[in-house]
């Protein structure tokens, strides 16, 4: 598990046919705790691949010694509990919008509410993450500045 304390990453899951497909962003402020949900909750080897999208500064924690430390400290709890809130409620929030708009709806969505995405982070991981092609995310990008 990680804690980005300065820089951006981008979190691939590996498909069955090996293809990379986008399913989160991460920055120090967004998302800023890392991990490998298979590996941590199911003792899995992970299917997810974490790259880093520019310099980056992180903090390296055992999932198992940060979970300890937690159950005794009750302002880390108080924490870590309010973030893990955050990330199921952006989560929730992608996918439902993901699935009940347009990709050109879907693309305003995310520039009224996550506008960084598209300044810190490449056309075809965005792209990826919406489940377009990088052309389509062009031409909807054209279509909507025109």
């Amino acid at each position: 598990m990680f804690f980005i304390v300065s820089g951006s990453f981008i979190r691939n899951i590996i498909s069955s046919s090996g293809d990379e497909k986008t399913v989160m962003f991460h920055t120090e402020s967004f998302h800023e705790f890392v991990k490998a949900y298979d590996t941590i909750y199911f003792h899995e080897k992970t299917n997810y691949e974490i790259k880093a999208n520019e310099k980056s500064i992180v903090i390296a924690f055992d999932y198992d010694f940060l979970y300890q430390r937690v159950k005794l400290n009750l302002e880390l709890l108080v924490y870590f509990t309010e973030r893990t809130e955050q990330l199921f409620t952006t989560l929730d929030l992608f996918r439902n919008f993901q699935l009940a708009l347009t990709s050109e709806e879907y693309l305003v969505w995310l520039y009224q509410h996550y506008n960084f995405l598209f300044q810190r982070f490449p056309a075809q991981n965005i792209a990826s993450f919406m489940g377009i092609s990088p052309v389509w995310l062009s031409k909807l990008k054209a279509k909507l500045t025109s």
